[in-house]
């Protein structure tokens, strides 16, 4: 909450937490964003991945979320689990973040909904254009806001930009900024997403 504070000084919109690989704290989360509330009087957003999730288990941390006052769902597929090459969905779950976009807006339409576009390409995407179709098609499913992931090279986001426009997609986009308070983390978390690291902010870090 000290942090919480912090941030607050900025101005922010909105809060949004997110939670461990497979849904591993996803209670906590909920836990998290309802203080945040609590304590800042701020709209709030939770994470919400297909990850291990049946559509029963996802709609009932739907409700409770609702129940909990949260504003905005990130909807997300989820990276694989740790250890799997590739997402599988589980008997009974989700394959696409569109389908659990599609499942908000018809069961949980109070819900703002979030979700995630990527400037330099999803990594299991074949290509820019296919992965902007797959973008198209949340955005088309109900989705307010795209979020991107994060990006070191501002012309890489400009791009993209003008990409979505040019693809349909009038939603605000938002850009996703990871600071960098450690270069080593900084530079393992670009790795992890497929990020590149511009020579210029290397050579200054470094």
């Amino acid at each position: 909450m000290k942090n919480v504070a912090r941030l607050k000084d900025f101005n922010p919109s909105f809060f949004t937490c997110t939670y461990g690989a497979g849904g591993s704290t996803r209670g906590t989360t909920l836990d998290v964003v309802e203080k945040v509330k609590e304590v800042t009087g701020l709209p709030v957003a939770s994470h919400l991945t297909c990850v291990g999730s049946t559509v029963d288990q996802l709609e009932d941390y739907l409700s409770e979320a609702k129940n909990r006052g949260v504003d905005y769902i990130v909807a997300l597929r989820g990276d694989p689990p740790k250890g799997s090459e590739q997402f599988e969905a589980v008997e009974g779950g989700l394959r696409y973040a569109n389908e659990l976009v599609e499942l908000i807006r018809s069961r949980f339409s109070d819900f703002g909904i979030l979700v995630a576009g990527y400037p330099e390409v999803h990594q299991e995407a074949t290509d820019a254009k296919t992965d902007l179709e797959n973008l198209k098609r949340k955005v088309d499913a109900g989705a307010d806001v795209v979020v991107t992931q994060l990006f070191y090279d501002n012309a890489d986001f400009y791009r993209f930009r003008d990409d979505c426009v040019a693809a349909g997609i009038t939603v605000p986009i938002v850009p996703g900024i990871l600071p960098v308070t450690n270069f080593k983390q900084a530079l393992r978390i670009a790795a992890m997403c497929k990020a590149a690291i511009p020579s210029r902010l290397s050579d200054a870090m470094n």
